[in-house]
This record gives C-alpha cells, structure tokens and sequence, in this order.
C-alpha cells in the first residue's frame, strides 16, 4: 500500500479585534529616537543655577538678538539671584530679570507675553527691551546702566561694572552638557 502526504494548512481566518497602528510621522519610533539621540550634537551650558531649557532659551535668544548670552546670565544674577518668582520694588519688578509691567505693558502685549512670572517669557520681553536700549546708546555697558535705571545719564554705573564683572565669571564657567 503506497501512503501519500498532502500538506495541511492552518486556519487563518479567524478575525482578530486588536488593531495594529503603524506609526506615524510624529510618532518615531524606537530605532529614530535613539539614532536622533545618537546624532544629538553636546550643548555648551553654563554653571549657573538654571535648568537646561530655560538656559538653552536664554542662549538661543541671546543668539538671535545678537547678545553675548553671559551678559543675560548676568542680569539675572543681579537682578534676582536666577530666582524666576523673585519680587521686588515693592511688587513693581518681576521675575528673573525683574521685569516692570508698568513699563512694558505694550512690550508684552506685542510679544505674546502674559506672565512675568514665568522665566520664559520674562526673558523674552528683558531681552527685547535690552536690545532695543543697545541700539539707542549703541554698547552693552550703556545699556546695561539703562536697562537698571531706565535711561543712560552719560556714566557707567556701580550696577553695570557689576554685571560686566558677573559676566565674566559666567563666561568662565562654560561646559560641554552631553545631552545623550
């Protein structure tokens, strides 16, 4: 008796209710997450107490505004110790880099800025008052000394020395954050 084989087949009609979702173009998967941190450039941060976003914003916008970031830093010492919740003038500066509502109401409005509490957004409206008193008196030291009183008298001030000097030492605490 001659005995045959016929291959057999398994089922595979039965429906399954699990979807399966491919990823999409804002969702990376597994792989491009780790090749993206892979390829990630190190940032050059500054030993200062600040995270790395806010720092990084700081930078960034320093950059964009053509402004030595250290000087920002150094404002930001000055004027609040880096504290973002810092309040003073008897309620009248707020913020990192103690912002004056009264003064930049129209500032803030312009740049979509509503809370100067919030170090992002104070940083944005300091910066853009701080570039706006450089192009007036046309160097940073005349315009650190109008930043604190509000105009430039024609003298350098103990205020601007200060920050200049703090920004020295901000430059000289650079470091290499690998981000990976």
């Amino acid at each position: 008796a001659e005995v045959t084989f016929e291959p057999t087949t398994l089922a595979t009609t039965a429906e399954t209710t699990e979807e399966v979702t491919e990823p999409t173009e804002t969702e990376p998967t597994v792989t491009e997450a780790t090749e993206l941190t892979e390829t990630l450039p190190p940032i050059t941060l500054y030993d200062v107490p600040l995270g790395v976003e806010l720092q990084l914003h700081i930078i960034e916008t320093a950059k964009v505004n053509g402004i030595d970031p250290a000087i920002l830093f150094a404002i930001a010492c000055r004027e609040s110790n880096y504290r973002s919740d810092a309040i003073g003038d008897s309620g009248s500066s707020l913020g990192l880099m103690q912002v004056q509502p009264y003064w930049h109401s129209e500032r803030m409005e312009r740049l979509g800025c509503t809370d100067l509490l919030d170090p992002f957004q104070n940083v944005t409206v300091a910066v853009d008052y701080l570039v706006e008193l450089l192009t007036r008196y046309g160097t940073i030291d005349k315009a650190v000394v109008a930043y604190n009183k509000g105009h430039y008298a024609g003298t350098i001030t103990e205020y601007a020395v200060a920050v200049m000097n703090i920004a020295e030492e901000v430059r000289g605490t650079k470091y290499v954050h690998d981000i990976r």
